[in-house]
């Protein structure tokens, strides 16, 4: 990241005083700031701090800090109840911006290339510019001169990530693999590529990128964690039981214990409950493992029947999301008339942007009426809606957007307008879509939703 005040060895004459330079620009007051730094190059342009501050003061005037997304976009979760704001440190710059910055730092750098912080900083220029050419030409230098600082593939990492934010997933991406060309031996940056398949829910090649990384010299218990979620996610419960085996060896816990047990009685084999019972004696009176032990004890009935009580009281305890997923999955299986373990089941399919899985149960749930009241019924239509639109079935997703125009959660409702508004704000169909933006842009501080269905609404009117 960029900083103001210089560090390193200043390359300029003792006499020179930047202290009302940083006060402008810390004040914002980047016209005085850049006159004093101007003066400052007339009489010494090799002054290696002063180039510094003059990409500093560029940097800071051109950025755009702190944007609010007015309008959403096609990817805006239902689980990110927000009212919009895009990250809150982003700081984006126009290509041409940063090509001006990049003229000081590199005058700088050419005098001084050990100067870290100048190194990084011309690279989160081009990062906030996503000018991904530029930045991945320079990490070859920032290596070079960085005296092998631990950690630097990180800062790297930081970059792409800007570029996967905000610019273009494949860009973002392509980073990460320049990345990895010059750290071979880093599972650590396979793992965060995979990390990114995952969270824009490309399951297939997150698993393949996570497990290749598993089998990489350097990779950390975090790396076999991601493999432990991500297999459970897609069902393969025999894999993520393996790696959580090894999660314990490295973590030196007793987790997998419950967690075997818990696969065990899924799979319908007998003696699970003697793994549950040894987790419970093991961790007795370990703050550390409490949930799980909380929730292991919950797991076995005391008057020997295995009812949905009990079933209940197992459930909620802050444990990791894959035991909740087996747990509810063996709900799912034991309780087929219940609302509760089939929903909590498709809820966190959908989240991790599992739709194949999730669809299905919410297509039973809807086909055995398994919804009994009306805050039942809004949560199916709410999710249903959601992943269907996610997985592009987009008319499939309107019928039940429709049913929730008159929610009485107004984040359904809001929703549901924003969606049905959308789709013929975009096939241009104007007045269908104010007549949803109508419902909810009274309320635009009530949702994110309503938001932007207020601002879409706006543009309509202005345009008319």
């Amino acid at each position: 990241m960029l900083v103001v005040l210089a560090t390193g060895n200043p390359c300029f004459a003792e006499t020179t005083d930047f202290s009302a330079v940083i006060d402008a620009i810390k004040q914002s007051r980047f016209d005085e700031a850049e006159t004093k730094i101007d003066g400052v190059l007339k009489n010494e342009p090799n002054n290696v701090n002063a180039l510094m501050y003059k990409g500093n003061i560029l940097y800071f005037r051109g950025s755009n800090t702190g944007r609010i997304q007015m309008y959403g976009n096609d990817e805006e979760s239902i689980y990110d109840r927000s009212m919009g704001f895009l990250g809150e440190g982003s700081s984006l710059v126009a290509p041409e911006v940063a090509e001006e910055i990049s003229v000081y730092f590199k005058r700088a750098l050419s005098q001084s290339p050990e100067r870290m912080d100048i190194q990084l900083g011309l690279c989160w220029v081009y990062a906030n510019a996503g000018l991904k050419d530029e930045l991945v030409s320079r990490f070859p230098e920032l290596k070079k001169h960085s005296g092998n600082k631990q950690g630097l593939q990180y800062n790297m990492g930081d970059y792409a990530r800007i570029i996967v934010n905000e610019y273009s997933f494949e860009d973002g991406i392509s980073v990460y693999h320049a990345i990895a060309k010059l750290y071979p031996r880093d599972g650590n940056i396979i793992n965060d590529i995979a990390a990114m398949y995952f969270q824009r829910g490309d399951l297939d090649t997150a698993l393949k990128y996570f497990t290749q990384a598993a089998n990489m010299s350097q990779q950390d218990e975090l790396t076999l964690a991601n493999l432990v979620l991500i297999n459970a996610v897609v069902g393969n419960y025999d894999k993520s039981v393996q790696y959580q085996k090894q999660v314990s060896e490295m973590k030196k816990d007793d987790t997998y214990l419950l967690y075997s047990a818990l696969y065990q009685r899924l799979r319908g084999i007998p003696g699970w409950e003697k793994e549950v019972k040894a987790f419970i004696k093991k961790n007795q009176g370990n703050e550390e493992t409490k949930p799980y032990t909380e929730m292991a004890q919950s797991l076995l009935p005391v008057s020997g029947k295995y009812g949905y009580k009990l079933y209940e009281s197992s459930v909620g305890h802050e444990v990791d999301t894959h035991f909740t997923i087996i747990n509810v999955d063996w709900g799912s299986k034991q309780f087929p008339g219940r609302f509760g373990p089939t929903f909590d089941l498709a809820d966190i399919y959908t989240y991790y942007q599992n739709y194949p899985k999730a669809i299905p149960l919410y297509k039973r749930i809807e086909k055995n009426n398994l919804a009994r009241n009306r805050d039942e019924h809004e949560k199916l239509d709410f999710h249903y809606a959601w992943a269907l639109y996610r997985a592009g079935r987009i008319n499939d997703a309107n019928l039940h957007w429709q049913r929730l125009l008159d929610a009485d959660d107004f984040y359904h409702k809001s929703a549901a307008s924003y969606f049905l508004g959308n789709y013929h704000y975009k096939r241009k169909e104007y007045e269908k879509a104010a007549k949803y933006f109508k419902l909810v842009k009274n309320d635009a501080s009530g949702s994110k939703y309503a938001n932007f269905a207020n601002n879409l609404y706006g543009q309509i009117k202005d345009n008319k």
